[in-house]
């Protein structure tokens, strides 16, 4: 009979496996792996981590015991950009996946994170140019040059709508054949880029509201505004998560959108505000209180 040796390398010593299951069935099969000398890299979620630690029995968590046996545990955010680049990293040297995801909910996880790509770069010119004009425009509005601030924003939002819509538009129409570029599994997922780039529309020609708010002082409005925004998208995101990443981005859409009525209320307001004065308003003569109009003087009459 051979001894015992403990440091002895199994069968399957050279072979990785990332296991993204939870629960009872994966974390059986990658604990048999395990067993049999594979590298078990555990994915678990920040804090919680497997739900299979929280099973206990008299207060001792015997089932992680039994089924996280011989594993390595890695916590990784996969719905963030810097979660996903780290697994893709670690799938390169690794044999084999294992996941138990709803059918189609690995592809779905990264399908937001692809569309959202385009959100960042549609709105990458509009903050660019909103942190060149908001010193302008602070100046203008504290020397009180309404006129000017007027002209300002309304460049701005034109500038910003010329930009994106047109962007907008293409992408919406080109949506289904930009999402099949990031993968096959992507091609279903075209609505979801079409709620981020509508939303990215309605966020660019917000910005110069924004810029407006904080160059006129109105710290407290655009914390409201901030708040209104946060209500809504929580809420939708609660209400729409089961419809997956075009759920989560129809949130959003809806939170811009509700701020965006807001916002254009308020710039309807300050733009009705800065009018210049019409020419017959200024030319029109005015007079004291204390004195009559012309003609109903007498002479030799007191003032």
């Amino acid at each position: 009979m051979r001894a015992f040796d403990p440091g002895a390398a199994g069968p399957l010593s050279d072979v990785r496996v990332v296991d993204l299951s939870r629960l009872v069935a994966g974390n059986m099969l990658s604990a048999y792996l395990a067993d049999f000398g594979a590298d078990v890299i555990k994915v678990e979620r920040e804090g919680a981590g497997d739900d299979l630690r929280n099973w206990r029995e008299a207060g001792w968590d015997i089932y992680w015991k039994v089924y996280g046996r011989n594993k390595r545990s890695l916590v990784l955010d996969l719905k963030s950009d810097e979660g996903l680049t780290t697994l893709k990293k670690l799938l390169r040297h690794s044999q084999i996946l294992i996941e138990n995801f709803v059918p189609g909910g690995l592809e779905k996880m990264g399908a937001f994170n692809a569309a959202n790509q385009w959100f960042n770069a549609l709105l990458w010119l509009p903050y660019v140019l909103a942190q060149a004009l908001l010193p302008i425009l602070a100046e203008r509005v504290g020397a009180s040059d309404m006129n000017r601030s007027r002209k300002i924003l309304v460049a701005s939002i034109k500038l910003n709508a010329v930009f994106a819509f047109p962007v907008v538009l293409a992408g919406c129409c080109l949506s289904p054949y930009i999402m099949r570029a990031y993968g096959k599994d992507f091609a279903g997922e075209w609505p979801t880029l079409v709620a981020v780039l509508a939303t990215a529309g309605i966020g660019a020609i917000q910005i110069p509201v924004g810029n407006m708010v904080a160059a006129s002082g109105r710290m407290w409005l655009g914390f409201w505004m901030n708040l209104l925004w946060s209500a809504v998208f929580l809420l939708g995101t609660w209400s729409l998560l089961a419809w997956g990443p075009f759920g989560l981005a129809l949130a959003r859409f809806l939170a811009y959108g509700t701020q965006g009525v807001w916002a254009f209320a308020y710039a309807f307001l300050i733009l009705r505000q800065m009018r210049p004065a019409r020419v017959a308003d200024l030319c029109a003569p005015t007079f004291p209180a204390a004195f009559p109009p012309p003609g109903n003087l007498k002479l030799g009459e007191p003032l």
